[in-house]
C-alpha cells in the first residue's frame, strides 16, 4: 500500500484517470448477479474488464468488491465467502494493473438500511467495513474507495473502520440523485465542508446516477469548500427505459 502523502502527490500531479463500470461490462458477458461472485466463479470475465480498462488508458482500477461486504453477500448467502471474494478480487486486479496502475479497493455500502429505521446496527455495519477493508489491504491494494454512498452517516462509519486499520489513503464519493434539491439543498456543499477534514481522505467526489454535466455542477458546488483534488466518476444518467 502507498502512503497518503504518495497517493496525494500522485493525484495532483495531473489527472489521473479511473475505469468504467464493472456491472455494465459483466452483465454484457450474461455474469449472473452478485457480480463479486464472479471473483471465484468467473475470474477471467473479470480480468478481462480490468484489461479492456487498462488499455483504453485507465490509470486506476477498482477492485470487482463494491458490494462484497458481509451484510450485502448475506442477501446471497455468500457472507461466508466475503473473505476470498475480496482477495481473489485483488488478485485480479493486480495481475491486470501491472506496476504502473493503481488499484484501488472498491467499498459501497453495506446494502440495507441502518437502525433505527432500518435492520442494520451501526455496529455490525462496522464489523462489516472492517472486515472487508483488512482483506483488501492485506491483499495489497493502493489505497481504499468508499463510494456510492447515500447518507453520510453511514460514509463516516466505514470511513471510521478503515482508518482504524491503519494511515490508509482513502477516495471518498457519495452519490447525489438527479433532482433539482440536490444543489438547492446544498448538500454538496455540506458534504465537503465535513470530509474534508477526515484524516486520510487524498480526494473526494461524487460517482453513480448522474452524467456529466450534472457531476460538474456537483464539483463545482464542492471546490469551494475543500482544499483536496476532487473526483468524478459520472454515469450516462439513469435509464429511462
Amino acid at each position: 500500500m502507498l502512503t497518503c502523502a504518495e497517493i496525494s502527490e500522485r493525484i495532483r500531479e495531473r489527472p489521473l484517470v479511473a475505469d468504467g463500470a464493472m456491472g455494465t461490462f459483466l452483465s454484457g458477458k450474461h455474469v449472473p448477479l452478485p457480480y463479486e461472485h464472479a471473483n471465484i466463479l468467473y475470474p477471467e470475465a473479470v480480468l478481462g474488464a480490468h484489461r479492456a480498462y487498462v488499455e483504453a488508458g485507465a490509470e486506476l482500477i477498482e477492485t470487482n468488491t463494491f458490494g462484497a461486504n458481509r451484510v450485502k453477500l448475506a442477501s446471497y448467502a455468500l457472507d461466508r465467502a466475503c473473505r476470498e471474494i475480496n482477495a481473489e478480487a485483488v488478485r485480479i486486479a493486480r495481475e491486470a494493473a501491472g506496476s504502473r496502475v493503481l488499484v484501488a479497493g472498491a467499498m459501497g455500502p453495506c446494502g440495507k438500511a441502518l437502525a433505527p429505521s432500518g435492520s442494520v446496527h451501526p455496529e455490525a455495519a462496522y464489523e462489516a467495513f472492517r472486515e472487508q477493508a483488512e482483506t483488501l489491504l492485506n491483499e495489497g491494494v493502493d489505497l481504499i474507495l468508499l463510494e456510492t454512498f447515500h447518507h453520510i452517516e453511514e460514509l463516516e462509519i466505514a470511513y471510521r473502520a478503515v482508518r482504524s486499520l491503519g494511515d490508509v489513503p482513502i477516495i471518498v464519493q457519495k452519490v447525489f440523485v438527479e433532482d433539482a434539491q440536490t444543489l438547492a439543498s446544498g448538500l454538496p456543499e455540506r458534504f465537503a465542508k465535513t470530509v474534508t477534514n477526515w484524516p486520510g481522505v487524498v480526494a473526494l467526489g461524487a460517482n453513480c446516477a448522474v452524467g456529466p454535466q450534472r457531476m460538474l455542477q456537483i464539483l463545482r458546488a464542492m471546490a469551494p469548500h475543500s482544499s483536496l483534488p476532487l473526483s468524478a466518476m459520472p454515469t450516462p444518467g439513469l435509464p429511462q427505459r
